[in-house]
């Protein structure tokens, strides 16, 4: 974002590791989309769907210098990859072939790959929740403010209820 007059540095960031040992399937570099619903913060009720999506880079894995600049091999962004002349779009959320797969297709692969197996999947899964329910409740204060406490008073039986 930039500053509210216009100019000026940025006044947010997002930073993030850059995994440089991804595990990879096929020799191609994947991502996940979740989909977390919150119902309230106050107490927290989070939602995990198991249902998801798994993106995949076009292009094989690779720390090459002459690799590093491939964007095809190091993205996993759809609305970039899908222009790649060897994209092909996964038949369903239970197929395991195309750059875009469902969850269950992954979780059948995963399971079925020996460095990661029906264990590493279950602890994978469990990592996966314990990451998002840090995340919301690392939001916890910035959300009650942001909204005013109005959920925190509803919460404790007082503010407007619909009826």
């Amino acid at each position: 974002q930039a500053a509210a007059s216009g100019a000026g540095p940025p006044t947010s960031f997002t930073v993030s590791r850059y995994v440089d040992r991804p595990l990879l399937l096929d020799g191609l570099k994947f991502d996940l989309r979740l989909y977390v619903l919150v119902t309230s913060f106050n107490p927290p009720r989070i939602y995990v769907h198991r249902q998801g999506l798994a993106r995949f880079a076009t292009r094989p894995y690779s720390v090459s210098p002459r690799a590093l600049a491939d964007r095809l091999a190091h993205l996993t962004n759809y609305s970039l990859n899908k222009f790649a002349s060897d994209f092909v779009e996964g038949a369903d959320e239970e197929d395991a072939s195309g750059f875009k797969w469902g969850l269950t297709a992954l979780r059948r692969r995963l399971e079925l790959d020996p460095r990661v197996g029906p264990s590493g999947v279950a602890r994978l899964w469990e990592a996966l929740d314990d990451v998002i329910v840090r995340t919301v409740l690392a939001a916890h204060e910035s959300v009650m403010a942001a909204s005013g406490g109005a959920q925190a008073a509803a919460a404790e039986g007082g503010g407007s209820r619909a009826t």
